[in-house]
């Protein structure tokens, strides 16, 4: 085995976990505890090794956070890579002379600990344990240990995978600049399965040592860490799972089109040549992986010698060239599209789709308590009809910051309504945790805030928080968040916190949180007094949309009234259209139940600023009549310049002419014109008509006299709740 600079290795892998010089974490002081506990020691420690001190990360009785490593058994270790040391008396073992711990005459005299060893082989530090009296730690004892330090290793693992899972989910600003950086790493990132698969292949055949991928950024060329065959030469060993020193470098300024190979040596964009060299490679292979136009990922493989690219080779390579960049521009395409279905383009929080996919992945996986905590703006509208959409939308990117500045960089942000938050954080333990979260929370947005305007917003706001156990379900915590949140909102805004009561209700279905009801209003014609239908409307206090439930309550109202019309136009609460199964499976319903009653979806006016423009709820609607075949009344029709593309795209049977445009009629205000190019496009595309409810007389006459008479009644056909 040729010599080499292992503890440069080492460092680079200790470093890669970031975890140096980090506050307190309460899960690394519980390990420590439960040590102190079940071992019985008056002196334990978590530590890290790095170039010259041992660094704690959690500890009890030392009363010191770092050490220099010569005063330490952390050189004993180290220096041997032990993965157990026992002395039973340090008082008369020589390799404890230096040891800081008997030097501090503290009284400790035994020591026992286990080395911390990252998935590369390489020692990061050590579980350390000191007793006063001679004690010789038992073979039950260092088992337990050994299961602490498997315990520290998965919170390592664990932390190390959050910090990259963060560069792709980390919430964004500007969807035209930093959401292309987040797009950009998350489409790398899918990539890397191919990209592996094709390494290992390569390896695997032709026999091949190891193989890097390099990625081509704006700033230069970055590395993956090494892959190695199943069969690991040993001389290469030091590669599994490892940089080895590779550091991002520049662009090379030359590039491999086709599988080329050189000289280790004549590489010298490749910082870490020499150390390879001391492996004993002596050749690379080299190719450039194109996207659109320029090279994408550079991959290098170390090969035995200069003959390793033979005629079989090169076909199998230069069919890899062929085929991997379309995976390339696929997959960046592909994962812009999931992107933008799972973020909110305003804030860059996930959104309702998104949310679900992380609350699937922590339902499958995690034992832990979490908690749930559902943030909405009060008075939100008001500040948007007063003062426009942009201080709307203002406020919300400042709201969307200070519920992300005041969580864990792994717990979850979301928008899932126009001016409503969800926050979902992981290993929150108790109750009291819980409301410490909520109120800091609750501080955060509390802090004054001026808008661009000169207004003032301080913490308008009502939040309700549940804690999601492991027992439990993801949507009866929502159904408690939810519920307490309008109870903070009657209250006049705050915050409340669920109890175990309430979660024990919310498990067997009992919840008394729920607030549900539908009115109808008829559709006719004024003139004539014909019933074109009627406007089924759907308030949901509780928010979370169920498909089953409101179905049965509006066929059970419809029946009910023994309503005699033939269209039912159907409003429902703006979660319903970010919930597309829900929604799909409530028509389905529906249809089933109302025979003989078209069932129209009313799109555009479930609460969201600028829905109609919404791509969440365009998509959804488009889903919705693809899937079931129900009809789509256009609302808000001459409110925009988007109009007939979203008649292209969703094929109305009527629409409902923007209130406001219609309320402008009886005034001289030049939006009145709006009015009848909207209704002259309607016609000519021989859509039927509708006119909103609640018109000032004035502008009822006056629209009716252009020849639009089917209005939205201003009384209401009846309406039932539970």
């Amino acid at each position: 085995m040729k010599s080499l600079d292992y503890e440069q290795i080492r460092i680079s892998t200790l470093h890669s976990y970031q975890i140096l010089d980090t506050p307190r974490d309460a899960r690394f002081d519980a390990i420590v505890q439960a040590i102190h506990e079940t071992l019985n020691v008056p002196f334990c420690g978590i530590a890290f090794y790095d170039e010259s001190r041992v660094w704690f990360k959690a500890s009890i009785g030392m009363h010191v956070n770092e050490m220099p490593r010569g005063s330490t058994l952390a050189t004993e270790m180290l220096n041997k890579s032990l993965s157990e040391l026992v002395i039973p008396d340090t008082h008369t073992d020589p390799r404890s002379r230096n040891n800081y711990i008997q030097r501090g005459n503290t009284g400790a005299r035994a020591f026992a600990g286990i080395g911390l060893f990252a998935s590369n082989g390489q020692m990061l530090g050590s579980i350390n344990c000191f007793d006063y009296g001679v004690r010789d730690f038992t073979r039950q004892e260092l088992d337990a240990l050994h299961g602490y330090g498997a315990q520290v290793m998965e919170l390592l693992e664990n932390r190390k995978a959050a910090n990259e899972i963060l560069l792709l989910e980390r919430n964004v600003r500007d969807p035209y600049t930093n959401q292309a950086e987040s797009i950009s790493t998350s489409y790398e990132s899918s990539l890397r399965a191919t990209v592996s698969e094709f390494s290992f292949e390569c390896m695997s055949n032709f026999g091949w040592y190891a193989a890097q991928a390099w990625w081509h950024g704006e700033a230069g060329m970055r590395p993956a860490e090494w892959q190695t065959p199943e069969v690991v030469d040993p001389d290469f060993r030091p590669l599994v799972g490892s940089l080895f020193g590779s550091v991002p470098v520049a662009h090379d300024q030359v590039r491999y089109p086709q599988p080329t190979i050189r000289p280790l040596s004549e590489i010298t964009w490749l910082n870490n040549r020499e150390q390879l060299e001391k492996l004993g490679a002596s050749h690379v292979v080299l190719l450039d992986l194109y996207g659109n136009v320029d090279a994408a990922i550079r991959m290098i493989f170390l090969v035995p010698n200069q003959d390793a690219l033979t005629p079989e080779v090169l076909r199998f390579l230069r069919l890899g060239l062929m085929l991997l960049p379309k995976v390339i521009v696929r997959e960046k395409a592909r994962d812009e599209l999931q992107y933008r279905a799972e973020h909110d383009p305003l804030t860059g929080l996930i959104n309702v789709r998104g949310l679900a996919k992380v609350v699937a992945e922590n339902a499958a996986r995690s034992q832990l308590n979490r908690a749930v905590y559902f943030i909405d703006l009060d008075r939100f509208k008001a500040i948007n009809d007063k003062y426009g959409h942009g201080i709307g939308d203002e406020l919300l990117i400042h709201v969307a910051d200070s519920l992300t500045s005041s969580v864990r960089p792994n717990d979850t942000v979301a928008r899932v309504g126009g001016d409503e938050f969800v926050i979902l954080t992981r290993e929150t333990q108790s109750y009291k945790e819980m409301k410490s979260i909520a109120e800091r929370i609750f501080g955060k947005l509390c802090e004054a805030f001026k808008l661009s305007n000169g207004i003032v917003w301080a913490g308008d706001i009502s939040i309700g928080a549940a804690l999601w156990e492991p027992t439990g379900s993801y949507e009866s915590s929502m159904r408690v968040a939810d519920g307490l949140m309008y109870q903070a909102k009657k209250n006049g805004g705050g915050f409340a916190v669920s109890s175990p009561e309430d979660m024990a209700s919310a498990k067997l279905g009992q919840s008394t949180l729920r607030d549900e009801s539908v009115f109808f209003t008829p559709i006719k014609d004024e003139v004539t007094g014909d019933l074109f239908g009627v406007m089924g409307q759907v308030q949901n206090e509780f928010r979370t949309p169920e498909s089953r439930e409101t179905a049965r309550l509006i066929v059970e109202e419809f029946h009910l009234l023994k309503l005699a019309a033939k269209r039912l136009v159907l409003r429902l609460p703006h979660t319903y259209w970010l919930a597309t199964d829900v929604l799909v499976e409530l028509v389905v319903i529906l249809k089933r139940e109302l025979v003989g009653v078209e069932l129209n979806l009313l799109v555009g006016e479930e609460g969201l600023p600028g829905a109609l423009r919404d791509t969440t709820t365009r998509d959804s609607a488009m889903f919705a009549r693809a899937a079931t075949k129900v009809g789509i009344v256009l609302a808000r029709f001459g409110s925009g310049s988007d109009e007939f593309d979203l008649v292209q795209k969703l094929n109305p049977v009527a629409v409902v002419l923007d209130h406001a445009m219609v309320a402008s009629l009886a005034t001289a205000h030049p939006a009145s014109r709006t009015v009848r190019v909207a209704m002259a496009s309607a016609a000519a595309l021989q859509i039927p008509i509708l006119v909103p409810q609640y018109l000032e007389p004035d502008a009822k006459a006056k629209i009716i006299e252009l020849g639009c008479q089917i209005i939205v009644g201003d009384e209401s056909a009846g309406s039932a709740g539970h």
